[in-house]
């Protein structure tokens, strides 16, 4: 028999955490939706509300104060980063054939009143949370959960970290996509801009931590894409007497619903197969070549991802010269982005290794998407200090 207790227990302290994070992103992508309840208009964020009170409570149950409190302060600067990108790209040119730009640009950049409330509901409706639970737990004299670290997710330092930034790049990735900016000679759509970041967040789960991790990752961000799809279903179809309000996200969510499904489909051709790639490659070069690996991985997943998305994504929308062209200027800026970026990511890679003392081979793994196990032995960590 199924026993709830044993469920919430077994909860990763990791995804919990993770979960948190972008469910505030979220929300906080929402609020300038205004639904019409009676006579009364309320900001769309209140939907997730709940959900978030929930998984702050079980946090705080679980694995207490501390971690719960670092928690709020990880989703208050995620948060901050992410409306900072909003306003960043909403104030640049946009293309002649971004007609629908004037319509997105204030629905993506916040006033900063809206942004500081965002930030202040959520940390406080969080607080309070925390501590009515605290209250409940001192009452009935209930004690944390006590995590058994048996895999790398609990007994790395920077594992549960790297999924993080991993979940809210490719959340802003996917929420700002729809919006099409120019810079010099390039017109691109705004996911474009921090896309690679993803790919080296990526690139580093997998040569540290291993294919298995990153397929986690890649299941995170496939998960919170599928939240933002259904939030969005709700709130585009529920009537707001605000006309314009309504007309605006009429038209970015019905567009973003495009945007998300061809990032579904690229998700499961590029990112798995980029981590693939990486995978097999450190097992024939030995570990050596880090740099070429990861752009070896990386560009034949940019060009995967150009192919399928852009398809996908604005086929019907746009001429297929157009599309032509953003599948250019994406994969040219794109891989830009990371060859600039590249003798940092490395660096960084092994700066990883040496702190964690760790270094995963997946000799032996079954590489496929469709699966979450993600255990390994000792044999597979072959870190050597002058690694």
């Amino acid at each position: 028999m199924f026993k709830a207790h044993y469920f919430l227990t077994s909860m990763a302290a990791w995804f919990l955490r993770l979960l948190f994070v972008c469910l505030c992103l979220i929300a906080s992508a929402f609020s300038t939706k205004l639904l019409g309840v009676g006579t009364q208009l309320y900001s769309a964020r209140l939907l997730l509300l709940p959900v978030i009170c929930l998984v702050m409570a079980l946090m705080q149950l679980y694995y207490g104060t501390r971690f719960s409190l670092y928690t709020i302060a990880i989703a208050i600067g995620a948060e901050i980063l992410f409306m900072s990108y909003g306003a960043i790209i909403s104030r640049l040119p946009s293309p002649a054939f971004a007609v629908n730009n004037v319509l997105f640009d204030p629905l993506l950049s916040q006033p900063l009143s809206w942004g500081l409330n965002n930030i202040g509901l959520f940390s406080l409706v969080a607080l309070i949370v925390l501590v009515m639970t605290r209250v409940a737990q001192k009452f009935f004299a209930l004690k944390n959960f006590t995590p058994t670290k048996n895999s790398l997710l609990e007994k790395s330092k920077y594992l549960s970290f790297l999924m993080i930034i991993y979940g809210v790049i490719i959340l802003a990735a996917n929420w700002y996509d729809p919006r099409f900016i120019k810079i010099f000679w390039f017109e691109v759509d705004s996911g474009t801009l921090i896309f690679p970041l993803t790919n080296i967040v990526l690139d580093m789960i997998t040569e540290v931590y291993g294919y298995k991790h990153a397929r986690l990752a890649i299941w995170c961000g496939f998960l919170f894409n599928a939240i933002i799809l259904l939030i969005g279903q709700i709130v585009v179809h529920w009537h707001s007497v605000d006309a314009k309000n309504f007309e605006a996200y009429q038209h970015f969510l019905l567009f973003d619903v495009r945007i998300i499904i061809a990032s579904f489909v690229s998700y499961f051709v590029t990112e798995g197969v980029s981590a693939y790639i990486l995978a097999q490659l450190k097992l024939l070069l030995k570990g050596r070549l880090m740099a070429l690996r990861f752009m070896t991985s990386t560009l034949v997943g940019y060009l995967l991802d150009v192919i399928f998305f852009c398809v996908i994504a604005f086929t019907g929308l746009m001429s297929f010269s157009s599309i032509l062209y953003l599948m250019l200027t994406s994969g040219l800026m794109m891989a830009g982005v990371e060859i600039l970026l590249l003798p940092l990511s490395v660096r960084l890679t092994k700066k990883l290794k040496q702190l964690e003392c760790l270094d995963i081979y997946d000799e032996g793994t079954h590489f496929t998407l469709l699966s979450l196990e993600h255990a390994y032995t000792k044999t597979h960590n072959k870190f050597l200090p002058s690694n």
